[in-house]
């Protein structure tokens, strides 16, 4: 290709929100873009043409990007599942920084890796709070079906209550039926904490 060709791709790359990244099939850093720089998906001092990617895996390690464990063990096995992976391969991963970012990794027919970097903070953060409004909404059906059987349990026990107060002759009958609804009030709030808990009751 011509050097004009090369400006202009050069240019489209750069004007790519997505981070872009290519490892030759020594697993060498052979191309990247603007937005791969600026992301922080790497430490800078591995963002140059030859860089190793098992270097930068390393010095990752170290930084806490993988969690906890021996840094050079770490980086090898990521290699290694890099080079004897799936074609395409996504990975989402937190950057020390708090960003969050989801990785796709290609396998050209060269033997070059290819890999792209998004940055889907906000999209998690928004799919957290969709998930927890979908919850609260749960909860409020919950409670508002919750209330209305528990006020139809508290009107047979008041109900028939005032009914043996005021008719003492009948008073056993009234108060039976009172403890029958308190009865199915105590059953309906043992069900319930059974079902928040996840396990049966045992009360004593």
């Amino acid at each position: 290709m011509s050097n004009a060709t090369d400006v202009i791709l050069r240019e489209v790359f750069d004007s790519i929100d997505e981070g872009v990244c290519v490892y030759d099939a020594d697993l060498r850093l052979a191309y990247w873009n603007a937005a791969y720089e600026t992301m922080g998906v790497s430490p800078p001092e591995f963002i140059y043409l030859g860089a190793s990617i098992l270097e930068a895996y390393s010095t990752m390690a170290e930084m806490g990007y993988y969690g906890e464990g021996d840094p050079k063990a770490i980086a090898k096995t990521r290699v290694k599942a890099l080079v004897e992976g799936p074609m395409i391969e996504s990975e989402l991963l937190s950057l020390p920084c708090g960003t969050m970012v989801r990785i796709r990794r290609f396998h050209l027919d060269n033997g070059c890796v290819c890999a792209t970097f998004s940055d889907v903070t906000r999209e998690l953060e928004l799919q957290k709070h969709i998930t927890q409004s979908a919850k609260l909404d749960a909860i409020g059906k919950l409670t508002g079906g919750l209330a209305h059987d528990l006020n139809n349990v508290l009107g047979i026990v008041m109900g028939n209550i005032e009914l043996a107060m005021l008719n003492q002759d009948n008073a056993l009958t009234h108060m039976r039926r009172a403890l029958a609804g308190a009865e199915r009030g105590s059953e309906l709030i043992h069900h319930l904490l059974a079902f928040g808990r996840k396990q049966p009751l045992a009360p004593a």
